[in-house]
Order: C-alpha cells, then structure tokens, then sequence
C-alpha cells in the first residue's frame, strides 16, 4: 500500500496533477485493502447505501454496465427514472392520508415522518458513464442539479 506522498509521486511521474487524480472518477471494480485488528474493516469495495442500491439495481439489468455507481450520490439514485411516475397507480394507502398526503409520485412504506426528494424520479434513462463528471459545489449543489441530465 502507498502512502499519501508515494502516490503523489507515481501519479506524477505518469503525467497526472494531484488535481486530476483526485477528480479520476471511481470505479466499481476498484478494491481497497482492508485494516486488521479492532475498529478494522475487510478488503474489498467500498460501498455505501446507495452506491449498494445502485449496484444491485446494475446486477439486476436495471442499469447499463458502464454505470459507476461508486460515483452516485444519494440524489442520484433517486432522480433516476425508474419508477412508475402516474401517482393514481399507487397503492391506496399512499394516495391517502400520510405518508404521500402531499401528492408525492412515490410511496413511503415506512417511517412517521415524510421524506421529501425533490426531483425524484426526473432523470433521463441511466447511461454509461453516468454522474462520473458531475460539479458538486455546496452548499446546495444547484449545479449538479442544473447538469444531471448530462453528466
């Protein structure tokens, strides 16, 4: 394993800035080591809860094989366009009363507070390369927004 300055120097040396290396997107076939002992963790992937839906929607056919979903955000998973969009197709019990009293195109199974996605199920049809160029400036990444059909 190399350290911070090691691979500074290797990404240099094969014509990369710290800058483009950092902005190298992830991908989902990339392994990391893993850390023994107490508090540690296994080697493998790293992956967290969307990035694990958005791979098992990958293995599942949902998604085109040149998607990196270690790259998706939270946000991106849920833009997608998935799902059914007519809400008069929901089930009765989230046309009515909470959880989707506020007319939400999707239905909340669980929980006693509503969530609130805004812009869910609004992107175009998943494509490779998918979210791997994506700006994200805080605090509320209105450029993500503005670029996610295209990035």
């Amino acid at each position: 394993m190399l350290s911070t300055a090691q691979l500074l120097l290797l990404a240099r040396r094969r014509g990369l800035s710290a800058g483009a290396l950092l902005a190298l997107p992830e991908q989902d076939a990339w392994s990391y080591p893993g850390r023994a002992g107490a508090g540690g963790w296994p080697a493998g992937p790293a992956v967290v809860c969307n990035v694990y839906v958005c791979r098992v929607w990958k293995a599942g056919g949902l998604l085109p094989p040149g998607v990196n979903c270690a790259e998706f955000t939270p946000f991106d998973t849920y833009e997608l366009s998935l799902f059914h969009a007519n809400a008069s197709a929901l089930p009765a019990h989230c046309r009515g009363e909470p959880p989707a009293a506020d007319g939400a195109p999707f239905c909340q199974i669980l929980g006693a507070y509503h969530i609130s996605l805004p812009h869910a199920n609004s992107a175009p049809a998943p494509f490779a390369g998918m979210r791997e160029r994506c700006p994200t400036t805080p605090p509320d990444y209105a450029d993500r927004v503005a670029s996610a059909a295209s990035c």
